[in-house]
């Protein structure tokens, strides 16, 4: 017998049931299948997106359906409660889910060819008005427009970096925990090897080694990022191999590999998830440093950094060129720490 409200099958994988207490089940899913609408209406426009730009698309619309499959489940529910009482997390996370949904809607929100190029003498350093909201820079281009594709960029190459550093790190760090402790001294000295050194160094330095791109850079962030979250699921895993159910799956014959995939690491996600989210904001200004540079992605493709680049000789008669880019970054790294700390708090019963 299905119990009542049970769905059979993989019906119980779509995200269509009630909401959950505190609307924790419907707001992810509204946004699932409107994102998932606007893919279908959109689909001229999603073949000729770049390949980060359609990975930003498909991992928010990933995210919103593991919110929505996932909030209906009492464990879930409590934590989203927990969640929503810190005030100053919950308008963070609203203030960066309006962003990154802003950057993979760009064509819909911008209004404008980020690149295209006006008459330069009728539209350079023009100030914020009705045609131009945020004004123009030296070229006559949308500062807008560039605002909005440039977020494509910096969250784009944010969510592939993070998404990469969780993967080798959390496997990296499971085997080094689960591993005798000669070859686990071993592992372990090698991330403090790599910790030894200054991150952004590493990046001036490997930067040479790949062509630039989004892509590239964030391979290259990635591998500078992973050892936190190696250190981390390390800790977890030696912490939780002695618990009872662990000894349990021991004794009745269950595999190493399916223990730790199983057992340990579902119990290791809440401390994975907050120094992912933690860790963020940083690789943002990672991004946004290497751009400034011209090392991260090439002009004319937007990127945050590289618009404060642009206007950093005009800063006195232009401030808007490189002022909207730099709050951009400031509220996207502030939202992505604030939220960080929400969903540790959350995750803390002990509190």
């Amino acid at each position: 017998m299905t119990a009542p409200g049970r769905r059979r099958g993989w019906l119980r994988w779509l995200p269509l049931g009630p909401a959950g207490r505190g609307g924790a089940r419907a707001v992810p899913g509204v946004a699932f299948y409107a994102v998932v609408a606007l893919a279908f209406l959109r689909a001229p426009a999603w073949h000729g997106l770049s390949a980060l730009d359609r990975f930003l698309t498909v991992l928010l619309a990933g995210l919103l359906y593991a919110c929505a499959v996932a909030g209906g489940k009492a464990r879930t529910t409590k934590l989203y409660q927990r969640f929503s009482r810190n005030a100053v997390a919950v308008v963070s996370l609203a203030l960066l889910l309006a962003m990154v949904c802003g950057a993979v809607l760009a064509p819909l929100v911008a209004g404008a060819d980020p690149s295209a190029l006006t008459a330069p003498s009728l539209t350079r350093y023009a100030a914020p008005g009705v045609d131009h909201p945020l004004g123009t820079d030296r070229f006559g281009r949308d500062v807008w427009a560039r605002l909005v594709y440039g977020g494509r960029a910096s969250f784009g190459v944010c969510a592939l970096s993070i998404l990469l550093a969780v993967l080798f790190g959390t496997t990296l760090g499971a085997l080094s925990g689960m591993a005798p402790a000669r070859i686990d001294d071993a592992l372990m000295r090698f991330v403090d090897g790599m910790l030894s050194f200054p991150r952004l160094l590493l990046l001036l330095a490997a930067v040479a080694f790949l062509p630039p791109g989004p892509v590239a850079l964030a391979l290259l962030i990635a591998g500078t990022g992973w050892m936190g979250i190696a250190r981390i699921v390390r800790g977890e895993v030696r912490r939780l191999r002695g618990r009872e159910f662990v000894e349990a799956a021991v004794a009745a014959g269950i595999g190493r590999g399916r223990i730790v995939v199983r057992h340990i690491l579902p119990n290791a996600a809440g401390a994975v998830v907050v120094t992912a989210t933690l860790s963020a904001g940083t690789v943002i200004l990672l991004e946004s440093s290497l751009s400034f540079l011209g090392l991260g992605i090439q002009p004319p493709a937007p990127s945050w950094g590289s618009m404060v680049f642009e206007g950093r000789d005009a800063l006195a008669t232009a401030w808007w060129v490189s002022a909207f880019p730099a709050v951009a970054i400031t509220l996207a790294v502030v939202a992505l720490n604030l939220v960080g700390d929400g969903i540790r708090d959350a995750l803390d019963t002990r509190g």
